[in-house]
């Protein structure tokens, strides 16, 4: 991805963050998502990773689409593919979750999430805390930074 189209994805992004920092106070979502984590399952992405077996551990992808190749599969349903990756040997579900760029939603997240027993990741571009919180409600396990994407306060939070 070039640095041009990165930096275009940010200013969208900032702007769809911008419109939840209201919301996100208002409803207590941050409360709401401390309290999903600390009864969720510890570490089962780390597990999965860590397992004797298999040895090459494949974390597949949902992905409705993409910038340079388009519509990839905008007809398949999120349940069937987590579960056919579970199904496959998969040890986690990455599931793109930017709506304006690839077509994904937190909804897709939550859909992988209870139709099947793998971690869950959301890939998107994480910029701010409430993402992560919004994550976190929607069943995620883990959450991709891309460092280019951060600054360095943003990091060592």
């Amino acid at each position: 991805m070039n640095r041009n189209f990165l930096t275009q994805i940010l200013a969208k992004k900032r702007q769809v963050v911008g419109r939840l920092q209201h919301e996100f106070f208002a409803r207590g979502f941050r409360e709401r998502a401390l309290e999903i984590r600390s009864n969720a399952t510890p570490h089962r992405l780390l597990r999965a990773l860590e397992a004797e077996l298999p040895r090459l551990k494949i974390i597949a992808e949902f992905k409705r689409r993409s910038p340079s190749a388009g519509i990839l599969r905008d007809d398949l349903s999120v349940a069937d593919v987590a579960r056919r990756y579970e199904r496959g040997g998969a040890c986690a579900i990455s599931v793109l979750t930017d709506d304006e760029y690839f077509g994904g939603s937190l909804e897709d997240l939550s859909a992988a999430r209870s139709s099947a027993k793998l971690p869950v990741l959301r890939k998107d571009f994480i910029i701010d805390p409430i993402q992560i919180y919004e994550a976190a409600m929607a069943g995620a396990d883990a959450v991709l930074l891309i460092v280019a994407a951060l600054d360095d306060a943003l990091l060592g939070r």
